[in-house]
């Protein structure tokens, strides 16, 4: 499933709604207005509640590019702090 991408955020300031991951290697992009905030990449635990960060590379306090790899699973990207706007995320399967 090489390529495979699926939409974190559009326009957005707030978090998210979660998505399926497929698993496997990926990269997570974020482009937009931070003002103040972070974007995390965010994997539903194994609780069914417990949102857990993918690590430092993808909580993001500026536009960038942060490499992961994670289980299948639900994912999000997770907004706090600031004042943001115009926030867009992707995840975007790769073979790194």
């Amino acid at each position: 499933m090489r390529g495979a991408r699926v939409d974190l955020l559009s326009n957005a300031t707030e978090t998210g709604s979660s998505v399926t991951w497929p698993g496997g290697r990926g990269s997570f992009v974020v482009a937009g207005t931070f003002n103040g905030a972070t974007v995390s990449l965010q994997l539903l635990g194994p609780n069914g509640t417990t949102w857990i960060t993918a690590g430092t590379y993808t909580t993001l306090t500026a536009e960038g590019i942060g490499n992961f790899d994670l289980p299948q699973g639900r994912i999000r990207a997770a907004v706090t702090g600031g004042s943001p706007s115009g926030l867009y995320a992707i995840a975007v399967t790769v073979d790194l």
